[in-house]
């Protein structure tokens, strides 16, 4: 019936429209959780060289407080709302992470890196504060940490601020730019959180989740450019990627049923 081709055309556009928002953000956290890792590497690294390795109490100060900044994404939530804190995080993230990959200097290295940090923790905390669903958050995270060593594995690199090639400036503005577009996308998009009924207790998982990645990721760039073998290191390393990310996304879904 041709009067009805209208109406169907538009009620498909609007049930569209809340999954394109979740899918973009998705990409989103993913994004922003690969320039995170990225930052935090680099954060780490180099206060190790601008304050000394035997002032240990000034060495945990500084990496507690950082970390301890992110509490305060909360009040930007607050301030300006969900939807605008993540336009605001994601577009602080990647100017740092972009002054970070051309900035050599170990002090400022150190400060761009704690700011990616903590503009990453700022936008996890708006998004879970009702400017994304939980799943798109939990999924993007995920996606995050395979991009993450998916990049260093492709560009064979210890990581992408560490002795940058074109390729390796490239690939940041691709995410910088990936970032800034789902943050905008995201912001206009449809979708209208709901408050989350679910216990916030397992979000403790993701501080040593991230330390245990850290742990068994390390210099995985640099040993794979390593192995002579090409033809067999780079399939195995994808394969079992591939296989971590599809149980990572799949498996707050199948903890639902």
């Amino acid at each position: 019936m041709p009067p009805d081709r209208p109406a169907h055309r538009k009620a498909q556009c609007v049930s569209d429209g809340p999954a394109r928002t979740r899918l973009a953000g998705a990409a989103l956290v993913a994004l922003a959780t690969t320039l995170m890792l990225e930052g935090m590497r680099v954060f780490v690294s180099y206060l190790v060289f601008v304050v000394d390795q035997s002032q240990r109490v000034e060495l945990a100060t500084t990496t507690f407080g950082v970390f301890l900044a992110i509490g305060l994404g909360g009040l930007l939530a607050r301030l300006h709302g969900a939807r605008r804190a993540l336009l605001i995080c994601a577009a602080l993230c990647g100017l740092a992470r972009l002054a970070l990959q051309f900035w050599e200097a170990p002090t400022p290295r150190v400060v761009l890196g704690a700011a990616v940090v903590i503009s990453w923790g700022w936008l996890l905390v708006a998004a879970l504060d009702g400017g994304l669903p939980r799943e798109s958050v939990a999924q993007g995270v995920t996606l995050g940490l395979g991009l993450d060593v998916a990049l260093r594995i492709a560009l064979r690199s210890f990581d992408l601020p560490w002795d940058p090639t074109p390729a390796q400036h490239i690939a940041t503005l691709l995410l910088v730019g990936g970032l800034l577009a789902s943050a905008w996308f995201v912001m206009h998009g449809r979708y209208e959180a709901e408050p989350s009924t679910g216990s916030n207790l397992p979000l403790i998982a993701v501080g040593p989740g991230l330390a245990l990645f850290h742990l068994v990721s390390g210099n995985l760039g640099f040993s794979v450019a390593q192995v002579k073998d090409v033809a067999f290191s780079y399939p195995a390393m994808l394969s079992l990627l591939a296989i971590s990310v599809i149980a990572g996304c799949c498996g707050p879904a199948w903890a639902e049923r």
